[in-house]
């Protein structure tokens, strides 16, 4: 297999419609649509959109993949004490979006609902150029899908898990994360108009979802959110 080879971004990038900007509006985050999906994603995708699909998988990887607010945080922590043999002193030592980072945060920068990180997306070297001088094993997760991903990805022999949750539960989540509350005009409805017209800024929940669906005999491992966790170390490690 060639990991040599670069991949053309498969995308196209469109403005929002004036209507679609005022739905937004409430984000605070510039967006653009990224055909021909349904995703709406941060306007800097159009600078890293082909350095993420790029981005080459190795396989020793520990790769997460899943929506915003699916439980994701809980098993990253997870998956990160069991890919170093329960090291609890090297995970207490080193913050998580260091150890186990966020592909896409690149996409965020500067953004204000991304504070919490701004010591790792405002370094000059954005973290899909920082995990490239990694050695040994990564722990990567994306909020992007398999279409946004290295098309190799399955193929490399990386272990690969997906996450899901309830959308419903998803969105009651995302209503109340602390960032959002704190914003004039906050309602589950306002959300709810913004989620049902695929204006999220951080990605469509169905189309990740589908993406993940339609590769299900392919080496991924499913975990839905608040399900038994006790098989999760047997059938990766």
């Amino acid at each position: 297999m060639n990991m040599e080879e670069e991949y053309e971004c498969p995308f196209e990038f469109q403005e929002l419609s004036e209507e679609e900007k005022k739905i937004s509006a409430w984000f605070q985050t510039d967006l653009v649509k990224v055909r021909p999906t349904r995703t709406c994603a941060p306007r800097l995708i159009k600078k890293f959109g082909k350095e993420l699909y790029n981005f080459k998988p190795r396989p020793d990887d520990i790769w997460l993949i899943g929506f915003p607010r699916s439980g994701t945080t809980l098993t990253q922590e997870i998956l990160y004490l069991l890919g170093t043999d329960l090291d609890y002193e090297k995970a207490a030592g080193t913050i998580m979006d260091i150890r186990f980072p966020v592909l896409c945060f690149a996409m965020y920068k500067n953004q204000e609902d991304m504070e919490g990180i701004q010591h790792v997306c405002n370094d000059e070297v954005p973290i899909h150029k920082q995990l490239e001088a990694v050695e040994g094993r990564r722990f990567i997760k994306s909020h992007y899908g398999f279409s946004f991903i290295h098309p190799k990805i399955l193929d490399i022999g990386c272990k690969v898990v997906f996450i899901a949750r309830n959308p419903k539960d998803v969105m009651v989540s995302r209503f109340y994360y602390p960032t959002y509350l704190n914003r004039p005009g906050h309602t589950f409805e306002k959300l709810w108009h913004i989620f049902k017209n695929d204006l999220l800024d951080t990605g469509n929940y169905f189309e990740m979802l589908n993406d993940a669906w339609q590769r299900r005999h392919n080496k991924i491992y499913y975990f839905c959110f608040m399900k038994k966790l006790k098989l999760i170390k047997k059938r990766l490690f």
